[in-house]
């Protein structure tokens, strides 16, 4: 029987990998952290193991021979922690399942990174040649990791696929994300948007993102291959705060701030981080971000693996938005979404 291993299987984007992994015939094992909640995928036909990636002695033959290994795991930006923790949850963890990966015979290795290697500071789109420069400490690892990742490649000869991802949405995601945030904003009477909104904002949906990771995994069968998986209908960001307003908040009003002005807001919003050690919502690299300077390019992915979008960001965000209801992340009227949708499907 096929197999996967994936670490972190109860997180955002890997308990969409794991349900489409069991869906598609293969025998799972999900590494899960202590104390994490799985009832993600308790409900799907997957063995759950404890462990803790930092420490080997948990790590000893726990990956299935002959497996796919996904190493989803990864400490997120939203933890906002120091660089040190980032070093010992992003790069020590990857060092150690690299260790445990030469004692079995896996067949390829998958690791999701994430294109904050890069930072939001680009003046076009960026694609898998972008030079690195990460602006924090999370993409510092997280580069980190993939030097780590390429090495055990050249060492080792296997098959080898880095899957870098960008800013994404969709059931599952952790109440404290950027992605949680900008829904709940739009919930708001008014809504702050930096210059006219014209500019491209990535924003991809998570099952995409997920069929795009197994594609990869099933179309590569030989050396190192770097990858941006990303939606590949890109839309505004006035146009992506329209569509979210229109399910939720048909009443939404926009405001637009001056880019001088936003930026001023943004070294303020700054210097709060700074003090305070706690992310204050609107900073310079939130600005960057929403003027279009972290939209991936997926072109090389579409030509060499034929990466698709199942899911459309109209029907991203339904699917979304009853789940945030679901939590009681935000409150809307569920008549107000299913009428949307329908108005959508109609045209």
């Amino acid at each position: 029987m096929k197999k996967a291993f994936v670490t972190g299987g109860a997180g955002f984007v890997a308990q969409h990998l794991v349900a489409l992994l069991v869906k598609e015939g293969y025998e799972v094992t999900c590494l899960v952290s202590s104390g994490k909640n799985t009832s993600s995928i308790e409900s799907l036909p997957v063995k759950i193991i404890r462990g803790d990636l930092k420490k080997k002695e948990e790590l000893t033959g726990i990956i299935p021979e002959h497996s796919l290994v996904f190493h989803c795991y990864s400490l997120s930006p939203g933890a906002h922690a120091t660089e040190e923790v980032y070093y010992q949850e992003n790069v020590l963890s990857t060092k150690n399942l690299l260790e445990e990966c030469e004692k079995s015979s896996i067949k390829k290795l998958m690791y999701i990174s994430s294109c904050s290697i890069i930072s939001p500071n680009v003046t076009k789109n960026i694609t898998e040649d972008t030079p690195p420069s990460p602006d924090n400490f999370y993409g510092k690892s997280k580069l980190e990791a993939e030097e780590l990742i390429k090495r055990y490649h050249q060492k080792h000869g296997l098959t080898t696929i880095v899957l870098r991802l960008s800013t994404m949405f969709g059931p599952g995601m952790h109440p404290n994300t950027s992605s949680v945030r900008l829904f709940k904003m739009v919930q708001k009477p008014i809504f702050p948007m930096v210059g006219a909104g014209t500019g491209l904002y990535e924003f991809s949906y998570v099952k995409n993102i997920a069929e795009g990771i197994y594609l990869a995994s099933q179309k590569i069968e030989k050396g190192l291959v770097v990858f941006n998986i990303a939606d590949l209908k890109k839309i505004s960001f006035r146009e992506l705060i329209m569509i979210i307003a229109k399910q939720s908040n048909p009443k939404l009003m926009i405001i637009h701030l001056p880019h001088h002005l936003a930026m001023a807001v943004g070294y303020i919003g700054d210097i709060i981080t700074k003090i305070t050690g706690k992310r204050f919502p609107f900073r310079t690299r939130t600005v960057r971000g929403v003027l279009g300077g972290w939209v991936a390019d997926p072109s090389k992915a579409i030509r060499t693996i034929g990466l698709q979008q199942r899911y459309s960001v109209d029907e991203g965000i339904k699917e979304t938005m009853e789940w945030l209801t679901s939590k009681g992340l935000i409150k809307i009227s569920r008549g107000l979404i299913k009428k949307s949708a329908d108005q959508s499907h109609e045209r």
